[in-house]
């Protein structure tokens, strides 16, 4: 990968990826994608330029069923305002109500949905000695910006970080206790937020997934900054 416009197409991906294609597999490209962050991109804002230290990877669809994505319906590489109040870096992403009336609706989980982002868990300041430790450090950057139209926004960029990308892990703290009492909870309120989230075969089928994906090696956190 050698452009952000390569970068934006392996962020498109659709309802029909699939997790272990040998081409175009998710697995592969979440590792190429975390490569090309954390080695050859930053985050500009002002003066100051942040390495990517530690990012974590979230994708549904019908072949990736990793229930604890966010939903979101968006375009490839945007900012996107999580429901914690952390900041991702969405892949393209459909997902909508079954009616117009999109703000009293919720969104249903089918075939043709898919939605995705990239976790930023922490930055290095490249200019300065500053580390941003945890989505809400890093969610600051986008905060507060020059209401009269400054160019203060964060904003993607090419760099050569002389980072090295570490050995994936599984990500930070998904369910606070790994039990089977514990991970049905947790689905049950992540389906709250979706129109058909209440059917039971779901509910099962989730739950299912939920315990195949909670300890998916998606993370790429450099140990030696963070």
């Amino acid at each position: 990968m050698n452009s952000l416009e390569e970068l934006k197409r392996k962020l498109t991906l659709s309802a029909e990826t699939t997790e272990y294609d040998i081409s175009n597999g998710i697995n592969g490209i979440f590792e190429e994608i975390a490569k090309f962050l954390i080695e050859s991109c930053a985050i500009q804002k002002e003066n100051s330029i942040y390495a990517f230290a530690d990012i974590e990877f979230y994708f549904y669809n019908k072949n990736h069923k990793d229930i604890i994505t966010h939903p979101r319906d968006c375009e490839a590489m945007q900012w996107y305002v999580n429901d914690f109040g952390g900041i991702d870096l969405t892949f393209k992403s459909s997902i909508k109500p079954d009616t117009d009336n999109t703000v009293k609706s919720k969104p249903q989980l089918k075939d043709n949905t898919y939605f995705g982002g990239i976790l930023i868990r922490g930055l290095k300041n490249l200019t300065k000695p500053e580390k941003l430790v945890g989505p809400w450090a890093c969610a600051e950057l986008f905060r507060l910006h020059d209401a009269c139209g400054g160019c203060d926004f964060p904003t993607l960029i090419m760099k050569e970080t002389g980072q090295s990308i570490p050995e994936p892990e599984a990500r930070y703290h998904l369910v606070r206790k790994d039990n089977e009492q514990e991970i049905e909870k947790k689905v049950r309120y992540i389906l709250s937020t979706y129109e058909n989230g209440n059917d039971e075969n779901l509910v099962k089928e989730m739950i299912k997934s939920f315990t195949e994906f909670k300890d998916k090696k998606y993370r790429y956190i450099l140990k030696n900054i963070i």
